[in-house]
């Protein structure tokens, strides 16, 4: 797995303070021990305003506790993740978030680095950043919070498919076997609750563009937002 921060992005770090944290490299499924999860993370440095709260300082501490959830490669190893086996039914229940009147839900699958590294959970309310255009052109490109505080009703892990023998098919000679319906090791699926006009809008960012995901609690600030382009981004 490719470290956190490397080549370019560097540079782009420079002077940013970081602190070592575990990340999991490797899907790890609910109920797996924790010394077997230890073998499937690494150390990493990730700036300090980063860190996910309740991540694991001293792996000594998950003796004997297993994983409630599937871990995702790509998310801090977090002590809320792991359990004793005799508690770890009650607390692998995930919250109920009821949907609001004349809301629905949709779902879309995204990276663990676009959606704040694995901090997000289900009852959290998010902003969504939609980008469009193509960054390796010189066409129109543009990036802005099209949406706020939108309700989180559920998520899912897509690490499951990837255990196993058959995770990861051979090549044919017409190209790389069609994947399944599963998700890429490295995404979760959010479910949003959405208005009919927003959910218009998150497809259009996901079969069009790129979404990212901030965490945009209820006090958070909504003013002082804008298109983003080439022509203003460094105004």
């Amino acid at each position: 797995m490719m470290t956190y921060v490397s080549g370019a992005e560097e540079r782009a770090w420079a002077g940013v303070e970081t602190t070592a944290v575990l990340v999991v490299t490797e899907a790890v499924p609910a109920g797996t021990t924790s010394d077997v999860a230890l073998r499937s993370v690494e150390q990493q440095e990730l700036p300090a305003k980063a860190i996910a709260e309740g991540v694991v300082v001293d792996t000594a501490s998950l003796a004997g506790q297993i994983t409630t959830v599937d871990l995702v490669p790509g998310e801090q190893l977090l002590s809320t993740r792991f359990a004793l086996p005799e508690e770890a039914d009650d607390k692998a229940e995930a919250p109920v978030v009821d949907l609001p009147p004349g809301h629905q839900e949709l779902s879309i699958s995204l990276d663990a680095e676009r959606t704040v590294g694995g901090k997000l959970a289900a009852g959290d309310t998010v902003g969504v950043f939609i980008s469009i255009g193509n960054k390796t052109e010189t066409g129109p490109t543009a990036t802005h919070l099209t949406l706020h505080k939108v309700l989180i009703t559920d998520i899912q892990g897509g690490s499951s498919p990837l255990i196993g023998e058959d995770a990861a098919p051979e090549p044919t000679a017409e190209g790389p076997t069609a994947p399944s319906d599963a998700l890429p090791s490295n995404a979760l699926m959010f479910t949003l609750a959405l208005t009919s006009a927003e959910a218009e809008k998150v497809v259009w960012g996901q079969e069009f563009g790129t979404i990212w995901l901030s965490l945009e609690p209820e006090d958070a600030i909504e003013d002082g937002t804008q298109q983003i382009t080439r022509e203003n981004v460094h105004q």
